[in-house]
């Protein structure tokens, strides 16, 4: 069955099926196919009236997967944010404590000309108000399988891929490389 959210107006858009909750029946466990026996909920929106909420937004599957953008959730939470061509926000936690308190999960096009996994990475990022503060990076720029630490936009240390830790470079030649004065 479905809930189905119209848009009645005199607008020129016309009127049609802006939301949709509906339940779609899967096999049991018996191989059987008996509404209600088994179902996922999918929550489907359009950005008109005349799409017909064609866009499946989340899914809750009868294993209790969450998908949001995916209607094949594999995990708890399964977030699929499509293709990507540029830096992405994938995910933002935010809280208010007298300022905008926000960590970040984000990709990161470090290397525009190149296409393929080598060059993006996954950034970890608190943000105040609108301030980039600390990050953890993963693949950064010129470190497959790195991982490196910064603030702001400023890198300060580099684990690399093998082990070596650069404090202050960002190719550790040492198990711990450390550029400039150590008190």
């Amino acid at each position: 069955g479905s809930i189905i959210f119209k848009q009645n107006d005199s607008s020129l858009t016309g009127t049609g099926t802006i939301g949709k909750i509906r339940m779609s029946s899967v096999a049991a466990n018996d191989g059987g196919n008996f509404y209600g026996e088994a179902a996922n909920m999918i929550f489907s929106v359009g950005k008109f009236a005349n799409d017909n909420a064609n866009i499946d937004a989340l899914t809750i599957k009868n294993d209790g997967n969450v998908g949001i953008g995916t209607a094949s959730p594999t995990s708890k939470l399964h977030v699929f944010g499509g293709a990507l061509t540029a830096d992405t926000d994938l995910a933002t936690f935010h809280y208010t404590n007298g300022n905008q308190s926000l960590l970040k999960i984000r990709q990161v096009n470090h290397t525009p000309a190149n296409t393929d996994w080598n060059g993006w990475s996954t950034r970890i990022q608190q943000v105040t108000d609108v301030t980039n503060q600390s990050y953890i990076e993963f693949n950064p720029v010129d470190g497959q399988y790195a991982t490196a630490f910064g603030m702001g936009g400023a890198e300060y240390m580099r684990i690399k891929n093998g082990g070596n830790v650069g404090i202050g470079t960002t190719n550790p030649s040492l198990n711990l490389h450390v550029m400039g004065g150590i008190k």
